[in-house]
């Protein structure tokens, strides 16, 4: 595979990492049981308070499964935090040199989802860029 780069930043690097990958979701999974707790809330308090199922907050939790980004909204609402909040973000250099955990934490949730939809956007285009050229 191809890796598309922005800059320095390499996007197949950080998304196809498993190792990386996994570290994330496992840091994310911390932060929300870590919120939930911290408000004394249950699993099936924070499924019903999220419009979740209790089972897929439970193997969300065990990472048994990962949260799509609607659920990690969700939850967020649930718990009245920023998303920014559970998501756990390592030591990522973005293409000015800087932090990109350092730009990420400042943002607000409304700036946090239009990030993430961009880069849904880019993913799949790199996809049915890398298909086309598996084609040809």
């Amino acid at each position: 595979m191809k890796h598309r780069s922005a800059g320095a930043f390499k996007i197949d690097t950080l998304i196809y990492d498993d190792k990386k990958l996994d570290a994330e979701i496992e840091g994310i999974a911390r932060n929300i049981i870590q919120e939930r707790e911290s408000q004394g809330l249950s699993i099936s308090e924070l499924a019903a308070r999220s419009n979740l199922s209790i089972s897929a907050i439970s193997k969300g939790e065990t990472g048994k499964s990962t949260f799509s980004l609607r659920s990690l909204i969700k939850i967020a609402a649930a718990l009245n935090v920023p998303v920014r909040k559970l998501l756990q973000v390592k030591d990522y250099p973005d293409i000015k040199g800087n932090k990109l955990q350092d730009i990420i934490i400042t943002l607000d949730e409304p700036t946090v989802r239009a990030m993430l939809k961009i880069a849904e956007s880019i993913i799949e285009r790199s996809r049915k860029q890398d298909e086309r050229e598996e084609n040809s």
